[in-house]
């Protein structure tokens, strides 16, 4: 199924949250239940049962303030399950949708209870390559622009810092027309005509 990005038709629940940006939604999206994890490998979708999925729902990525969810709605107003990825948290992305190891198009994302925080792994997939390079695109792409976001209002609060420091800095250049007396101690002529004949050594004649 085509997925749509940029600015989309917002359901009613989006249109509520005024501060809720719509990124991505894709039509079509299964949903699975994971299996344990065996050993270190990494996921591994022929494990899942591809042909009975849990549900078949839609995706949607929207970001709201710092921090950029994946939806999975049952239907057009019920929540699935929901992902939180918070770029404040120093975990890479593979942390919150990891890509199995045997296809490119099957992902185990983390949920999180928005309420209780409790989390867990669903396994997600979808029918063609093209909704999975969506999504990974949308989620790099909101992340960097958030991260640059923050970066350049690092920088202006630290210039907000240096300022104060600037105001108290004297202007000690001369303004238009001022003069500046400047006394030098020279010692009397009389002196310094002593000091020189000393300095003269004699000289001796053949």
């Amino acid at each position: 199924m085509a997925s749509e990005t940029g600015p989309v038709e917002k359901s009613v629940e989006e249109e509520v949250e005024e501060s809720a940006i719509l990124l991505l939604r894709i039509h079509e999206v299964f949903v699975y239940k994971l299996p344990p994890l065996k050993g270190h490998g990494g996921r591994r979708a022929e494990e899942w049962d591809l042909g009975n999925p849990a549900l078949t729902g839609t995706l949607s990525v929207v970001n709201k303030g710092e921090t950029v969810y994946i939806q999975i709605f049952k239907d057009a107003l019920t929540l699935f399950a929901s992902a939180p990825i918070r770029v404040d948290d120093k975990r890479p992305l593979e942390y919150f949708l990891e890509c199995c190891r045997d296809t490119s198009r099957y992902f185990a994302l983390r949920v999180e209870d928005d309420k209780s925080k409790r989390h867990t792994y669903i396994g997600i997939g979808f029918r063609d390559r093209q909704s999975a390079f969506d999504l990974r695109a949308a989620l790099d792409d909101q992340l960097r622009r958030i991260t640059r976001q923050h970066e350049a209002q690092s920088i202006s609060s630290d210039e907000d810092q240096l300022k104060p420091v600037e105001k108290q800095l004297v202007d000690l250049s001369l303004k238009e027309g001022e003069k500046i007396a400047v006394k030098i101690n020279l010692p009397p002529k009389k002196e310094k005509d002593k000091k020189k004949s000393q300095k003269k050594k004699p000289t001796q004649s053949s």
